[in-house]
C-alpha cells in the first residue's frame, strides 16, 4: 500500500532531488568506558523501531512525479543496515558531523533505509573515555521534533527497562495539511505574490515601495555547487557557567518579555550586527523560527511526519537603531506564541501548495547523479533552482531552531546533546540549531538538574564569510552573557538592560 507526501515532506524531497539532500542529526556524548553494552541497547531498539514503525522502513516510490508516495520496503531492513557495524574515531562533535553528513548523503531514496545510527570513540588523554552516538535522518521521513523522540527512544531499554517503548504498529504518520489548516490566508497570498511576482513588472521607480526589505546577506552571496558543496559547522562553546540556562530563563521572565528562545533569538540579532559590516549603514535583518504543530490530539505520532509552521521577524535598519531588547523580545514573542502569530506561521507554511508545478507534456529523460535529478522532474525543483541562482537566494539572514528539552536524568552518562540540520541554498544564510539537555546541578536548584544547551551554527561556505561567522559567535556568546549576568543580578539590572536599545548592545559586544 502506498502514502501520498504532504506539502512539507514534497518540499524536502525538492530539495533532494536539486542535490541537497536534507538531514537532521542528533548527537549525544556519552561518558562511559566502553561500548558493547551501549550496542547491544542500540541494536534490540532500532530492531523494535523498524518493526513497529512502517515510517522507519519506507522508500519513496514515483518520486520524479507531482505525486511522490511512501511505500514500505518489501523486507524489514536489518539492524546492520541501520547501524554502523564499526566503531568509528571522532575526537569532537564537528568531526562527527563531517563523518555524518557524508555517510548520510549516501542515503538512498529509492532502495532506503533512509536513517542511520552510529558510534564514535574519543579517547582522551588524561580524562577517561567517552562516545558519541550518531542518528541522521532524512528530513523526508520527519521533522526535529521527531527526530528527537526517536533519538529518546534509541536509549529507552537501557538498564533492562522497556516500559516506554513503543510495541504496536503505528501507521505511516497523516499529512499535515489532513490534520491543521495550513490554507495561506488571502492577505499572506497576495502580499508574497506582490513581492515576489508582482513587483517584478513594476517600473524599478515603484518596486522599492513594495518589494520586500531586503535582509542580510542580500547580493553579497557565492553560488553553491550542488555537486560538491562545502559545509561549515561550529559547535558553539558557552563557558564554564552551568548556571546559564537559569540565568538566561531568569532575565527573559522579569518584566514578562521573553521566553528562552525569544532570547537566543536577540542574542543572535545583536552578535550579527555585530558581526557584519556596517561601514555603509545597518542592514535589515531577517529571522525565521519553525514551530511544532506536532499534537498526539491530531492525530500525529511521535515521530514520522512533518508538522511545522514556519515564524518570520524582520527588523529594518531603523528598527535596529530605535528599538530596545524589551520590544524585540515582546515583538518576536508575539511571532511564536499570539494566536495571530501561529495564524501567520500556519499560513506561511501553506504557502508551499502556491508554487508553479505545470507538467511536463512529454516526460523527459532524467539523469540522476548524487540524488540531484536533470531535468528538474516538477515545478518544484524548478522553482529552488531558480531561487538558488537568483542574485538574492536568501529571503532571510538565519533560522534558529530549538528543538526543546532532551531530559537525560534517566542516563547520568549522557553529558551533551547537539542537533543540526542541512544548510540550503536559499531559505537562509545561517543556521542556529539549539537543543537542550539535563545534567546534574546543586542539589537545593531544582532538584539537582541544571539544563544545559548544545548550540550547533552552519552554513555554507562562499554564503557568509569566516570571518564574519568567527565575530558572530565571539559577540553572540558576549550576548549572552550579558543577559545572564543581568539576570542573575536581579529586577533593577534586568530592567536596565531591557531598556538599552539595540545599537547599543551592538557597540558593548564588539568592545
Amino acid at each position: 500500500m502506498a502514502y501520498n507526501f504532504g506539502m512539507q515532506e514534497r518540499f524536502e524531497l525538492a530539495e533532494a532531488q536539486c542535490g541537497f539532500l536534507p538531514l537532521i542529526t542528533i548527537i549525544g556524548f556519552l561518558s562511559v568506558a566502553g561500548t558493547h553494552e551501549l550496542r547491544m541497547t542500540l541494536e534490540e531498539n532500532i530492531q523494535t523501531l523498524t518493526t513497529t514503525h512502517p515510517i522507519l522502513r519506507a522508500i519513496i516510490i514515483n518520486r520524479l512525479t507531482r505525486r511522490p508516495e511512501w511505500k514500505e520496503m518489501d523486507v524489514v531492513p536489518t539492524t546492520q543496515e541501520i547501524l554502523d557495524a564499526d566503531t568509528s574515531i571522532a575526537m569532537s562533535v564537528e568531526e562527527v558531523i563531517v563523518q555524518e553528513d557524508k555517510k548520510g548523503a549516501l542515503l538512498n531514496l529509492d532502495t532506503g533505509p533512509l536513517w542511520r545510527v552510529a558510534i564514535y570513540e574519543q579517547e582522551s588523554s588524561g580524562v577517561g573515555r567517552g562516545c558519541y552516538i550518531a542518528l541522521s535522518i532524512c528530513h523526508i521521513v520527519t521533522d526535529g521534533s521527531g527526530a528527537l523522540e526517536l533519538y529518546r527512544q534509541l536509549f529507552r531499554t537501557r538498564k533492562g527497562s522497556d516500559t516506554n517503548m513503543v510495541k504496536d504498529l503505528v501507521p505511516i504518520p497523516p499529512r499535515a495539511e489532513d490534520t491543521v489548516d495550513l490554507r495561506p490566508s488571502l492577505v499572506t497570498a497576495l502580499k508574497a505574490f506582490v513581492q515576489e511576482i508582482g513587483v517584478k513588472v513594476l517600473p524599478s521607480a515603484l518596486q522599492r515601495y513594495v518589494e520586500k526589505i531586503p535582509a542580510w546577506p542580500a547580493q553579497n552571496t557565492s553560488p553553491i555547487d550542488p555537486i560538491s558543496p562545502k559545509v561549515n559547522r561550529i559547535a558553539l562553546e558557552l563557558g564554564s557557567n552551568k548556571s546559564l540556562v537559569r540565568e538566561l530563563k531568569s532575565f527573559g521572565k522579569i518584566g514578562g518579555t521573553g521566553t528562552l528562545q525569544s532570547v537566543l533569538n536577540t542574542a543572535a540579532i545583536i552578535a550579527l550586527t555585530a558581526a557584519i559590516d556596517t561601514s555603509d549603514g545597518l542592514t535589515a535583518l531577517g529571522t525565521e523560527t519553525p514551530i511544532s504543530l506536532r499534537s498526539r490530539d491530531l492525530g500525529h505520532p511521535p515521530f514520522g511526519g512533518n508538522y511545522t509552521a514556519l515564524a518570520e521577524f524582520i527588523l529594518s535598519p531603523e528598527a535596529i537603531r530605535s528599538q530596545s531588547v524589551s520590544d524585540v523580545l515582546s515583538a518576536y514573542g508575539e511571532c511564536l506564541h499570539t494566536p495571530h502569530g501561529l495564524e501567520e506561521a500556519r499560513s506561511r507554511a501553506g504557502m508551499l501548495q502556491l508554487i508553479p508545478d505545470i507538467p511536463y507534456l512529454v516526460s523527459p529523460t532524467f539523469k540522476i547523479q548524487n540524488q540531484r535529478v536533470q531535468p528538474p522532474p516538477t515545478g518544484w525543483e524548478s522553482f529552488l533552482n531558480q531561487q538558488a541562482a537568483s542574485r538574492n537566494p536568501y529571503r532571510n539572514s538565519f533560522a534558529i531552531s530549538n528543538l526543546g528539552l532532551f531530559d537525560s536524568t534517566a542516563h547520568p552518562e549522557l553529558a551533551g546533546v547537539w542537533f543540526c540540520q542541512s544548510p540550503m541554498p536559499w531559505g537562509v544564510a545561517l543556521y542556529l540549531d539549539v537543543v537542550g539537555y539535563t545534567v546534574r546541578g546543586p542539589p537545593e536548584i531544582d532538584g539537582g538538574v541544571e539544563t544545559e544547551l548544545g548550540i550547533i551554527i552552519s552554513y555554507f561556505e562562499g554564503a557568509v564569510s569566516g570571518n564574519t561567522i568567527d565575530n558572530f559567535c565571539k559577540y553572540f556568546v558576549r550576548a549572552l552573557e550579558l543577559f545572564a549576568a543581568a539576570g542573575n543580578s536581579g529586577v533593577e539590572q534586568t530592567n536596565a538592560l531591557k531598556a538599552s536599545r539595540l545599537a547599543e548592545l551592538v557597540r558593548v559586544v564588539r568592545c
